[in-house]
């Protein structure tokens, strides 16, 4: 049995770990083998592509040497097996074909020393393939993969052994070992042997070098150094490791830069604009992370503010951030005072020369005025008496006009409507009239005006 751990003394039974000779092909079990023509019941096939299966799993059929020249077994419990297209190990009507070959192998949690069995289990294996072993995993991890120069779908491996320590991948619990082949007409088989004699000398090294990142640890060292370790197990088996650890470097630099508005900066392909904080990573040569950290003024970004909504009040101050400063009218001044919605721009200079623009929109969002006279005398000009809206869009609305007496002489929930200065259909008469005026706005809520207003004739 190949089962390699660091120094173990005094190896004990009852560890429940797998007899290699067990996972041979066509073994039952038992020291015996299947017969030819039956189902391994221990091994499963799939067809697939190049991939993965493509087919579900079924047992292997046992098919022997389907041709003199496949390799003969040392064992008696083994024999070839393959998946049956319906003739056997023959398949010269699918063409070339790639097989998964499946073994689920169940481990314990620890091996004989007590020793995780995810770091301190391996087993060699001899695997032989009409025409080629592709690659061998363990629960997705590639414990071999073919790399040679010959087509795979034309390599002779029924008389060429590829010898596989399986040492990657493993875990307490069901295991699923994976080899996938490669082969042409007119025959496909599969062999897989107990290598009892193969050692992997760097598996499980007494001296271990490791690598690791600053803020990392491996087995409880978190600083560079050489550490002698006797670990004991439950059972009595003592494992001694040197362990040679270099801790190396994570790095995080700061840099400030400060660019015009308009320009680009290039940051590691990044073509930044905007003020912001930025970072970019790479690996060092150890694998250690070394970040560049950026902070990214953008002269004159937003140097007007962000757009303003005003909800109380009838005039708002725009300020520049910049002595010299160029507003929309001409004038030269760090700030302006504006009484109406719109865009407002100016030209700016900074300090180091950078000249830009910028524009800011404005919004009295709950203000409206109503003229406090109008003349309804069909001359074509302030017939029609209606509130100006500094927003259009309402929610709720409500305009009233009243007589001295408190009356109701108009009233409307309409935006577009205006009052004609008739009453039930009768001229009023020229005077003083009250009015008020009830909004709600999506940003401003509820408000409400009132005062009075002059008819004339």
């Amino acid at each position: 049995m190949v089962v390699l751990t660091q120094l173990c003394i005094g190896y004990q039974a009852g560890a429940q770990l797998p007899n290699p000779l067990t996972l041979n092909t066509a073994a039952n079990g038992t020291g015996g083998r299947f017969q030819l023509g039956a189902n391994d019941a221990f091994w499963y096939a799939a067809e697939g592509d190049t991939m993965h299966s493509t087919t579900a799993f079924v047992p292997a059929r046992v098919v022997g040497r389907c041709d003199p020249a496949w390799h003969t077994s040392p064992f008696p419990n083994n024999d070839w097996i393959a998946y049956d297209f319906g003739n056997g190990c023959y398949h010269a009507a699918e063409g070339c074909v790639d097989i998964f070959y499946q073994r689920i192998i169940v481990l314990p949690e620890t091996n004989a020393c007590g020793l995780p069995i995810a770091d301190h289990y391996a087993i060699a294996m001899d695997f032989f393939a009409d025409n080629c072993i592709y690659e061998v995993r363990v629960n997705g991890a590639t414990n071999y993969l073919y790399t040679g120069n010959i087509d795979p779908y034309k390599f002779h491996g029924h008389d060429t052994a590829i010898t596989v320590v399986l040492n990657k991948g493993w875990h307490s619990g069901n295991n699923y070992l994976i080899v996938q082949i490669k082969s042409c007409p007119t025959a496909e088989g599969f062999l897989a042997q107990a290598n009892l004699t193969a050692v992997e000398p760097e598996y499980f090294p007494v001296t271990v070098k490791k690598n690791i990142c600053t803020g990392e640890q491996y087995a409880g060292y978190t600083a560079s150094g050489m550490y002698l370790d006797t670990i004991a197990s439950s059972q009595g088996c003592d494992s001694v490791r040197m362990l040679e650890l270099q801790v190396n470097d994570s790095y995080q630099t700061l840099e400030s830069r400060t660019i015009c508005k308009g320009e680009v900066y290039d940051f590691y392909g990044l073509q930044l604009s905007k003020t912001g904080s930025y970072s970019h990573t790479m690996l060092t040569r150890f694998g250690c992370d070394s970040t560049i950290n950026l902070n990214l003024q953008v002269t004159g970004d937003q140097a007007l503010g962000r757009d303003t909504l005003i909800c109380r009040g009838d005039e708002y101050l725009l300020r520049s951030s910049y002595p010299h400063t160029q507003w929309y009218d001409g004038d030269f001044s760090p700030s302006k005072r504006v009484s109406r919605s719109g865009s407002y721009w100016a030209i700016m200079t900074d300090s180091v020369g950078c000249t830009f623009a910028d524009t800011v929109a404005v919004t009295f969002g709950s203000t409206a005025s109503v003229p406090n006279i109008f003349s309804p005398n069909d001359d074509g000009i302030n017939d029609c008496l209606q509130p100006f809206l500094a927003v259009p869009n309402e929610s709720a609305y409500r305009f009233n006009v009243y007589d001295r007496l408190g009356g109701l002489v108009f009233g409307t929930t309409n935006p577009l409507d205006c009052w004609d200065g008739s009453i039930n259909g009768t001229k009023a008469i020229p005077g003083v009239y009250l009015y008020t005026l009830e909004r709600s706005t999506e940003y401003c809520g509820k408000t409400i005006q009132s005062g009075d207003l002059t008819l004339i004739r």
